[in-house]
């Protein structure tokens, strides 16, 4: 009797030994397996060439500074400058001509506005001293792009021509009248309502997270031409005579520079 018991206990001890052994190898396989599908997914290989399309958000610091020769108004603005949030499309093609690192490319992008507002007060209820309101209600571009690729990685600079559709406004307030409207007879304002071409200049690094996106991070900066207008008061009349119109303008340079992310889906 008792020789059959330590034999069941035997028989037991082995039985176990074995299910934990297969355990620890099951175990293994399933390691090994998870192993080489993450390697699976992470061997893929991401062709540059070809069109594009995605969008972007990030930060733009939008700077714009007014100013009229003859001193019109009581004071020129100093230079504005805010951060302001950035969205926007945009969309390529990728060309490597020569079968190496170098990337060739075109993008296009479109981006919704920029807005400034400054008022400088001469009282505390803000009825007296200058008000300045910077809009750039679209901005697009056209680049081109050269960069390096290394496997998933794009390094680039780019450059093109920039489109900007702007609105600045800058109003000499009066404590008496108490109106910010400019067709208000005795208010002095300028209004200069642009299209304004200029110059785009940038780089980013651009990163392939599967086999047809990619995610990139970019620094842009735009300049555009200055614009001017006449030195109103109250709605069509100059401030100024016909002959001295030059010389009482108001004249608003103005430029972006931005931050921003991005992702891309290669079609």
């Amino acid at each position: 009797m008792t020789d059959h018991l330590s034999e069941a206990q035997g028989d037991v001890k082995e039985d176990t030994g074995a299910t934990t052994m297969m355990k620890r190898i099951l175990a293994a396989l399933g390691l090994m397996a998870a192993a080489t599908t993450a390697q699976a997914q992470d061997t893929f290989t991401y062709d540059w060439v070809g069109p594009y399309g995605g969008g972007y958000l990030g930060g733009s610091f939008f700077e714009t500074e007014a100013s009229d020769l003859t001193d019109t108004f009581t004071n020129d603005a100093p230079p504005i400058s805010e951060l302001i949030a950035t969205y926007g499309i945009n969309g390529g093609y990728n060309w490597q001509p020569y079968d190496d690192n170098l990337l060739l490319g075109l993008e296009l992008d479109v981006q919704g506005g920029n807005e400034t507002s400054q008022l400088i007060r001469f009282n505390s209820a803000g009825t007296d001293g200058q008000l300045y309101e910077n809009k750039i209600t679209s901005l697009t571009s056209l680049r081109g792009r050269a960069g390096v690729v290394n496997g998933k990685t794009l390094i680039y600079f780019t450059g093109g021509v920039a489109f900007g559709e702007v609105d600045f406004l800058m109003i000499d307030l009066d404590e008496a009248i108490d109106s910010r409207n400019c067709s208000v007879d005795g208010i002095i304002c300028a209004q200069a309502q642009d299209s304004l071409v200029g110059l785009n200049v940038g780089m980013g690094l651009e990163y392939a997270f599967r086999d047809d996106m990619t995610a990139r991070f970019e620094i842009m900066h735009y300049d555009l031409e200055s614009t001017s207008a006449e030195v109103l008061n109250g709605g069509d009349t100059p401030v100024c005579s016909t002959a001295n119109a030059d010389e009482c303008s108001a004249f608003f340079d103005s430029s972006v520079t931005q931050f921003r992310f991005g992702v891309n889906f290669k079609f």
